[in-house]
């Protein structure tokens, strides 16, 4: 039963769009968002049960329009809209994340 909820997820996923409201600098809440695509690399992905290699595919197919949280956190960071404790206190991956804003910095 799973694999043909499987496929048939795969079948008919377009796209899926995920928003979280972060604290903005001025004190305003502003939009982290998350872009999954059904690529076929996704949608095999998904027809073969490997849910946790979606977000890897996500960071890598940026060039697609896809971006994870951490991504669209450290875009906002870069751009001086929020803080780095805000970015921080809601990253998927505070560790990515902190790897991503040292090698902009050059620390790394």
């Amino acid at each position: 039963m799973r694999d043909l909820i499987l496929m048939d997820l795969s079948n008919n996923l377009e796209a899926i769009v995920s928003q979280r409201l972060v604290q903005g600098l001025d004190a305003k809440r502003m939009p982290a968002v998350e872009v999954l695509l059904a690529s076929s690399y996704v949608r095999d992905l998904v027809r073969k049960g490997q849910i946790d290699e979606i977000r890897e595919a996500m960071e890598k197919s940026t060039e697609a329009g896809m971006q994870s949280f951490d991504q669209s956190l450290f875009d906002l960071y870069q751009h001086g809209l929020v803080s780095v404790e805000e970015v921080m206190a809601n990253a998927e991956s505070s560790s990515n994340l902190n790897v991503m804003i040292k090698l902009s910095k050059g620390q790394i």
